[in-house]
């Protein structure tokens, strides 16, 4: 496991522990009647107003505020050197899951007035965020996060093909069916659904393959172990590739729809934010003063 990769499992998980934690220990309050909670023991503590609950609200806020670094780091000329902009976005969206899911708990479970309507914009940014997150994953990418050209995808795509090239002597038969397995089929696919469509379709259908493959190519050659990993690896990368330049255009599209969700819904999602913390705070509802 990378590094990135472990710092994403530790923060995941913090916010699983936290969750789990809040869910028992305050169980029996967030699921009793809104009638019967003020007779509760943890009342004054987890109410939206009270110690832990008004805790989890500024917790949260600032969480979602801190998301906005992420938009400074990739539009912001000063801000281009600032990391790796995959892991920014990894980490707005891990702030994105998890300030919401506070909020959540701040209030409660009790959903009403101008701030649902915040409450709802919130939840759809976490969740076409997600969505956007799965999209981007897609475009073919830098270590350092940023696109790849369509030229530098095709040189990448002939440097694995010479890979194969190298393969030793086998039986023609296998030969063809491998290189059967390292173009895309259904290329001649066009339009925005259809390459969606496939773009699923063969992310299936190349695990059967490559399984079918395993098995050939252990009782018909004598190529070790090592040796066919590495091959399904080149296989599997060389595929990939190949159909993630095919999903190129598509996944700038769908992208480009996707802002014109996204954004609106945090606009809506931080101005209401901003006039229900400024309301509550003329009125008196401060954290530890």
């Amino acid at each position: 496991m990378s590094a990135k990769k472990f710092v994403l499992f530790i923060l995941y998980a913090c916010t699983a522990v936290a969750s789990g934690y809040l869910l028992v220990y305050g169980g029996s309050y967030y699921f009793q009647s809104l009638l019967d909670r003020p007779h509760h023991g943890l009342h004054d503590a987890l109410k939206p107003g009270g110690f832990w609950g008004h805790g989890l609200g500024i917790i949260g806020t600032v969480m979602m505020l801190i998301m906005l670094l992420y938009l400074v780091r990739k539009y912001l000329r000063f801000a281009q050197k600032w990391g790796n902009i995959g892991l920014w976005l990894d980490l707005h969206i891990w702030l994105g899951i998890t300030g919401p899911i506070l909020v959540i708990f701040h209030t409660a479970f009790k959903f009403g007035g101008i701030v649902s309507i915040s409450f709802w914009s919130m939840i759809a940014v976490a969740v076409s965020g997600i969505f956007g997150r799965y999209i981007y994953l897609q475009i073919p990418r830098h270590l350092s996060g940023e696109e790849l050209t369509p030229e530098e995808i095709q040189k990448m795509d002939a440097a694995l093909a010479e890979q194969v090239i190298s393969l030793p002597e086998m039986a023609e038969p296998l030969l063809n069916h491998i290189q059967s397995l390292l173009h895309y089929s259904e290329t001649t696919a066009t339009g925005q659904l259809a390459e969606v469509r496939y773009w699923l379709l063969d992310s299936f259908r190349l695990r059967s393959q490559l399984s079918h493959l395993r098995r050939r190519l252990r009782s018909e050659t004598k190529l070790n172990r090592y040796m066919i990993s590495d091959l399904i690896r080149v296989i599997k990368e060389r595929r990939l590739l190949n159909r993630r330049l095919i999903f190129l255009k598509a996944a700038h599209r769908i992208l480009h729809h996707w802002h014109m969700v996204h954004r609106p819904f945090a606009l809506v999602m931080y101005i209401i934010a901003f006039i229900h913390v400024l309301i509550t705070t003329m009125l008196g509802y401060t954290w530890l003063f």
